[in-house]
C-alpha cells in the first residue's frame, strides 16, 4: 500500500492522517492503514474496549500478560518470560486443552486474513525504512491516543515473570 500511494514512505501515510482540510486524504489514509496487517487494528479494539478491559480485570478469573516490542528490549526474551507464566498457569488447570481450543490463541481466521495481504513496505522487500518526521509522529500519535493511554494499565496488570522489571520498562518507555 505504501508502495503505490506513498512513494514506499511510511512518513507520507503517517502525515496524510492529520491531512487537514481535506477528508478525502485523510480518509484514503485512515483505510490504507487498515490494509497493514501489524498495524490494522489499534490496541483498544483487541481487548473490546476500555470499559470491557477494565471490566474484565475485575474479574479474578480474568489474565493479562502484555509483550512489549521495543528497542533495547530482548523481545523473545520478554514472549519467553510471559509464556514460562502462562504454562505454569494453564497446567495447574484441567480444562486446559478446552480453554485453549477457545481462545484467542487457536484463531484459524488468520490465514484468510493475511492472504489479502499484497505488498509489504519493509526493508526485507527492497524498500527503504522510514523515519517519521515530528509531523507524522504526532499524527500517528493522535490517531492511536487511546492505545497510549493502555500502556500504563498494561503496565500494571499486564508484566509478569522473571522478566517482569523488562516488561515495565519496555511499557514506561513507548
Amino acid at each position: 500500500m505504501l508502495s503505490d500511494d506513498y512513494h514506499h514512505d511510511a512518513n507520507e501515510m503517517a502525515e496524510a492522517m492529520c491531512a487537514r482540510g481535506d477528508q478525502a486524504v485523510h480518509d484514503k489514509a485512515a483505510r490504507d492503514l487498515k490494509t497493514i496487517l501489524h498495524a490494522n487494528t489499534p490496541l483498544v479494539e483487541h481487548i473490546g474496549g476500555v470499559e470491557l478491559f477494565n471490566a474484565l480485570l475485575q474479574n479474578e478469573s480474568f489474565s493479562f500478560s502484555a509483550v512489549p516490542l521495543e528497542e533495547g528490549f530482548d523481545f523473545v526474551s520478554l514472549i519467553d518470560s510471559t509464556v514460562s507464566v502462562f504454562v505454569r498457569n494453564a497446567m495447574s488447570k484441567k480444562d486446559f486443552f478446552q480453554s485453549l481450543r477457545y481462545s484467542r490463541l487457536y484463531d484459524l481466521t488468520e490465514g484468510p486474513r493475511r492472504a489479502q495481504i499484497t505488498s509489504h513496505s519493509t526493508h526485507r522487500f527492497g524498500n527503504n525504512v522510514s523515519t517519521l518526521s515530528e509531523a507524522g509522529l504526532c499524527c500517528m500519535v493522535r490517531y492511536y491516543r487511546q492505545d497510549y493511554q493502555l500502556l500504563p494499565k498494561f503496565r500494571d496488570v499486564g508484566c509478569h515473570g522473571p522478566l517482569e522489571k523488562e516488561c515495565k520498562e519496555a511499557l514506561q518507555q513507548m
